[in-house]
């Protein structure tokens, strides 16, 4: 039963977390620019893509898949939830 409901809180908490990051991604152009500046996977897109390339890479790659991922983690949680009533 523990690991259920370890399972439900990651998915859910895992789940807003990756959701309020992405379209805060999305959203607000400095606070992408902030991110990649900071983030060690910031760093390394930087190197590979540059600056400005690396800022638009995250708006438009990789937020819409972390806001996807985020959701299916949602969803999982849901299921845990559901799965563990029945």
């Amino acid at each position: 039963m523990s690991e259920i409901v370890f399972l439900i809180l990651f998915s859910f908490i895992g789940g807003i977390f990756s959701i309020i990051m992405s379209w805060k991604t999305i959203k607000n152009e400095e606070f992408a620019k902030n991110y990649m500046e900071k983030s060690p996977k910031g760093w390394l897109w930087r190197k590979i893509l540059g600056p400005e390339r690396a800022v638009i890479a995250a708006r438009k790659v990789f937020a819409p898949i972390g806001l996807t991922i985020g959701v299916l983690l949602v969803l999982v949680g849901i299921f845990f939830i559901f799965t563990a009533i029945a």
